[in-house]
């Protein structure tokens, strides 16, 4: 026989599915009363907290549904993912991090583990969790899509070349497939070009927003030189994406202009520490440029010599340069 807060819990995560969060939370309150030292109240209250956007309530239910259950990796996946979106990097690692001897029957919570450990700048840690996902449940497109992601990342770009294929071998309409594959293979012939082409002239499809088409379009016809057609792509590419977007450059211009009053050569020296134990200054080099200017390469070059470290392309540094400026 079923008990009251099984029930409820069943009803809740039925609610959470169809994205009913005022339902989730009612049941959540009922078993937290039933059941004050059960986690599965506070981890459905943190759900829906979460899905509510009270993103402080989300924080504390799910610190709470970890406290009561330390092997809900679930609680855990989901107080990463808040920590994420504070910028509390370090916490959200470490949570996944005690999390991951759990993971490895859940396709979703393996799926949003590698995801944070992506954004936060390890995807060597999320590579097996997206192999594990995959495994477990084959043939999702999110899935599939999120693997291939990871696999640039970690330099498996053959394998990122065949599931990006192969998800366009079922979804031929998705844009963002056709400009993640433009990005990896150099075009030899207009083959995916006019499988593109195809895709912005079907009849009947709504036209809306096609910038990664038109910037992957830009993108092959540069690959085989064809300088005006890629010109007239990637302009209305930026016609279409600065028609869509509420971008001020005036707000861009204030930034770069802190920066250059914050960030000047006495900060850089307080934030390169010399080495305890030779006593080598450590001198960070910023390698910065438009795309596909050769900014890549430069980086690539630079870290096959023995006393440079690469991070590689971090969105961390803009995200601490804009809040010390």
């Amino acid at each position: 026989m079923i008990s009251g807060i099984e029930a409820a819990s069943t009803k809740a995560r039925r609610a959470a599915a169809a994205g009913d969060w005022t339902t989730v939370r009612a049941l959540s309150r009922e078993i937290i009363s039933r059941r004050r030292q059960d986690a599965e109240g506070y981890f459905l209250l943190g759900l829906a907290e979460r899905g509510l956007g009270r993103q402080s309530p989300a924080e504390r239910a799910f610190s709470r549904a970890v406290g009561l259950g330390p092997d809900r990796y679930d609680a855990s996946v989901e107080l990463a993912r808040v920590c994420m979106a504070s910028h509390r990097y370090g916490e959200a690692v470490a949570l996944l991090d005690s999390a991951a001897a759990g993971l490895a029957g859940s396709p979703l919570y393996l799926d949003m583990a590698a995801t944070i450990y992506v954004n936060v700048g390890l995807p060597e840690k999320a590579w097996p969790l997206c192999l594990r996902a995959n495994e477990l449940q084959p043939g999702v497109g999110s899935l599939r899509a999120n693997l291939a992601a990871c696999a640039v990342f970690v330099g498996e770009i053959d394998a990122a070349i065949r599931i990006y294929r192969s998800l366009l071998a079922d979804y031929p309409q998705n844009q963002k497939y056709h400009y993640e594959l433009s990005r990896l293979v150099r075009a030899t012939d207009d083959a995916h070009i006019s499988a593109m082409e195809a895709v912005l002239d079907a009849p009947g499809r709504n036209a809306g927003n096609d910038v990664l088409l038109r910037y992957a379009l830009g993108k092959e016809c540069e690959d085989l030189g064809r300088w005006d057609e890629a010109f007239d792509w990637y302009r209305t590419a930026g016609d279409e994406a600065k028609s869509t977007a509420a971008y001020d450059v005036r707000s861009d211009v204030r930034l770069i202009e802190a920066i250059m009053t914050t960030c000047s050569r006495g900060w850089l020296r307080n934030a390169a520490p010399q080495s305890r134990s030779t006593r080598v200054e450590k001198t960070p080099v910023f390698v910065v440029g438009l795309p596909r200017t050769g900014t890549t390469l430069t980086e690539r070059i630079l870290s096959c010599h023995s006393h440079i470290e690469s991070a590689g392309e971090s969105f961390l540094l803009q995200e601490a340069i804009r809040r010390a400026s």
